[in-house]
């Protein structure tokens, strides 16, 4: 029979919970008894089932769920739904329902917060990090303004001076040109990120936006980036809404 200490130390050597078949087909032991011990003593936890399969590992759930909501939230405000769904899949598939424990704990204690923004999305961040509800309601600005057919470089601002392009957008714009092979070679999200290091995703993603909205460059979306890893999809451009956009072209 594994002994108490083996079977914690796997655990708190594994970079994520560990399914019970995983660890009698490694162990080539039976588990069921050094597991039951361990649990009883507080050194490693069971974990919500993944296809069925019961999974363990020496942290907790509630607390790795609440950190990964909070890294999503402080980098993207987003709507309930998908800051469930994309909490559910970072912190190692933990299931809905313990996703949305974690949401509603963290609206108790104050730590996220909701937002309406336009056309009434409700959007929710992390109360220590407000630029990134600023960031996404820019990017869904500029979608609705994108299906309205508006220009946004012809929206008046206060002064009734027609929005004037930011030096990010024109940097961006130029870092495009730059990367552009020849004309109507469209440049990759991945690469005009690299070109790009000091702009957050949301200062980029809003700029990249921006430059659609004024008819400079075209977009071209990804056909399936929401089936894609978190870190590979965290590389496209998102409009805030569904779509997903993975390459950029100068227009002539």
């Amino acid at each position: 029979m594994v002994s108490v200490e083996t079977i914690t130390e796997r655990l708190k050597q594994a970079p994520a919970p560990v399914t019970l078949s995983k660890l009698r087909k490694e162990l080539r032991q039976d588990v069921t008894a050094a597991l039951a011990q361990a649990m009883e003593a507080g050194t490693i936890f069971a974990w919500p089932r993944y296809f069925n399969s019961p999974r363990y590992w020496h942290r907790e759930t509630a607390p790795v769920v609440r950190e990964a909501m909070l890294t999503i939230a402080r980098r993207d405000a987003m709507s309930k739904t998908n800051l469930i769904r994309a909490t559910a899949k970072m912190a190692h598939n933990c299931g809905v329902p313990a996703a949305k424990a974690a949401l509603t704990s963290l609206v108790k204690s104050g730590e996220v917060r909701s937002a309406k923004t336009v056309g009434a999305t409700g959007l929710y961040y992390a109360t220590d990090t407000p630029q990134a509800l600023v960031s996404a309601s820019l990017a869904l600005l500029m979608e609705r303004l994108r299906r309205l057919n508006i220009d946004a470089g012809e929206i008046s601002t206060g002064t009734g001076a027609p929005a004037q392009a930011t030096p990010l957008t024109e940097s961006t714009f130029e870092a495009i040109r730059r990367l552009q092979p020849s004309p109507g070679v469209p440049v990759s999200v991945q690469q005009l990120r690299s070109a790009m290091v000091r702009a957050s995703k949301q200062e980029l993603d809003a700029a990249v936006l921006s430059l659609a909205d004024a008819q400079k460059i075209y977009l071209t979306t990804h056909d399936h980036g929401w089936s894609l890893p978190e870190a590979e999809r965290e590389q496209l451009v998102w409009d805030g809404g569904q779509k997903l956009y993975v390459a950029v072209t100068l227009r002539d």
